[in-house]
Formats: structure tokens, C-alpha cells, sequence
């Protein structure tokens, strides 16, 4: 739950999405994996008081990682208070959700 009452929920997806990127970070340095793992949720805190960013189709937002080249996709339920992170992808993939 963040400060303002609003929670953040990962979908299996995404829970897949970080899980695999910490493991492959890990495989090259343990400190990657968890720089990356600490990047991640660092990010999702800095959406407490501010969760507008840039909307593509069907509402989905977007907000790049600080420190890794990933961006992370999430929709907001005003109605349950909640942001649901939807995928974690690297910049250069092919977007799913603009």
C-alpha cells in the first residue's frame, strides 16, 4: 500500500517479468541482480504521489526504470485504489500496450 492509499498489485506476468530479469542480472553478478531488484521497486515507490504518467491505448501507462533500460506498463483502478503492473519490457522490445 503506498502512502496515499493507494496500492500497487503485480500480475503473474509481471511477477515472471522481474523474477526472469533478476535471475539473468544474478547470472552475471549477483550485485546486478539486486541493483535491478532495488531499481524496480525504488521505481514503483516514486509512483506514490505522482501515477499519471504518459497513457497509451486501453489506459495503460508507462514509466521508465532510473538505472536499467526497462519500462514498466501498469494501469490504474480508481475504483479499488490500486495500480496493477502489467509487464516489465526493455525499451527496445515491440510495446504491447500503446
Amino acid at each position: 500500500m503506498l502512502g496515499n492509499g493507494i496500492s500497487i498489485r503485480l500480475t503473474d506476468r509481471a511477477e515472471a517479468d522481474v523474477d526472469l530479469l533478476i535471475a539473468q542480472y544474478n547470472d552475471i553478478d549477483i550485485n546486478i541482480g539486486d541493483r535491478f531488484s532495488l531499481d524496480f521497486y525504488n521505481r514503483l515507490e516514486s509512483l506514490q504521489g505522482f501515477w499519471a504518467y504518459e497513457m497509451g491505448r486501453n489506459g495503460t501507462r508507462k514509466i521508465a526504470m532510473d538505472n536499467f533500460p526497462y519500462l514498466i506498463y501498469y494501469v490504474v483502478d480508481e475504483a479499488i485504489g490500486s495500480l496493477i503492473i502489467e509487464s516489465v519490457m526493455h525499451q527496445n522490445q515491440l510495446p504491447r500496450y500503446n
